[in-house]
């Protein structure tokens, strides 16, 4: 995270007009991750995760109407798509998400960026590295493996991001491969995790803090 502003307690400027805003709409999800991001600054990183938890949940409520509205054919559809968050605004959740550990609702939040625009290679990495600390090693791979397809596909030079996609890779194929020696099979995944509209997204494992 960076300062939202570099002038003098514009801080706390910011955190007056962002509790003024979610006084007059406590369901404003721009203030709600402005929120978390100004807590993330000030190091109250379960504040900061209890914010951008109510933001995911939001989104997945809105992305719940659209596809209940897709299967009756209902002209509702339109309307929860005009409420849906811009993908740069959910790749800006994913990001702190990822940063606080976040890992599960993360995921959540990636696999819809990537099922309606499969070419965004940040969303990949981020898949792949929350994959990775979920030690979901052959999820895990299949991104790695995604992000070098698009690099090469767009000419994206990025070393911190090669870099970053190779030691992931390499802890992968080493976890991988050690499964295979024994006999077992790796994770148990064949394909994206998927998580139900009732699942508790803040009880997984990487959401203690």
């Amino acid at each position: 995270t960076e300062p939202l502003c570099d002038e003098v307690d514009a801080e706390h400027i910011c955190e007056q007009s962002l509790q003024q805003a979610l006084q007059i709409d406590p369901q404003n999800i721009d203030a709600l991750q402005a929120m978390g991001n100004l807590r993330m600054l000030r190091g109250k990183d379960k504040e900061a995760a209890t914010l951008l938890l109510s933001v995911v949940k939001k989104i997945q409520e809105i992305q719940n109407r659209i596809e209940e509205s897709t299967q009756i054919q209902n002209m509702d559809r339109v309307a929860a798509e005009e409420h849906l968050p811009a993908i740069d605004f959910r790749m800006q959740t994913c990001r702190l998400l990822v940063e606080l550990k976040k890992f599960k609702p993360a995921v959540a939040l990636l696999e819809n960026i990537v099922s309606e625009d499969d070419e965004i290679i940040e969303a990949w990495y981020l898949l792949a590295f929350s994959f990775f600390n979920r030690k979901k090693w052959s999820n895990a791979e299949q991104c790695c493996l995604n992000v070098k397809s698009l690099a090469e596909k767009k000419k994206i030079i990025d070393p911190d991001l090669e870099a970053g996609t190779k030691e992931i890779w390499e802890v992968v194929r080493k976890e991988l491969d050690t499964d295979s020696a024994m006999g077992g099979e790796d994770d148990g995944d064949s394909g994206f995790e998927t998580v139900s509209e009732d699942e508790d997204l803040s009880s997984d494992e990487e959401m203690a803090d």
